[in-house]
């Protein structure tokens, strides 16, 4: 009986993919330059130079396009052609969700994203104390 148990759950739990994680950031998401800038406010570890390079018109022109198990991201400032990555979904939780990108060199650097409302934040500062924020496109 119990290695019946066991053989089910190990089917069931094998089967799941990320087709059956929740679907919370797949869609469309554009960098949102007034709420990054806010979190640059406060920021430590930024030279002048670095806090002047940021505080110009560098966020708010990525836009990335979330698939299952792979994104695609462009400049809305830019011909330049857009950029593909492949992710995976490592967690879930109530406000935040873990995903790694393979580098193609068996690394996979992992990234936390966190929800707020139609917004996610992911820290993109190497420790310096700012986040970057997007926020839902609607389609």
């Amino acid at each position: 009986m119990n290695k019946c148990f066991l053989s089910i759950v190990a089917v069931f739990l094998g089967s799941c993919s990320s087709d059956t994680l929740d679907d919370r950031i797949l869609g469309t998401w554009k960098s949102n330059a007034e709420l990054t800038l806010a979190t640059i406010e406060n920021a430590d570890y930024l030279s002048p130079e670095e806090r002047e390079f940021l505080e110009s018109d560098f966020f708010g022109h990525l836009v990335i396009r979330y698939e299952r198990d792979v994104w695609t991201s462009n400049l809305d400032i830019s011909d330049d052609p857009p950029v593909t990555q492949e992710y995976s979904v490592l967690s879930m939780a109530e406000e935040s969700m873990r995903i790694c990108e393979p580098d193609g060199a068996g690394a996979c650097p992992e990234y936390e994203l966190r929800f707020e409302g139609d917004c996610y934040y992911a820290d993109i500062s190497d420790g310096r104390g700012f986040v970057e924020y997007f926020c839902r496109v609607v389609e």
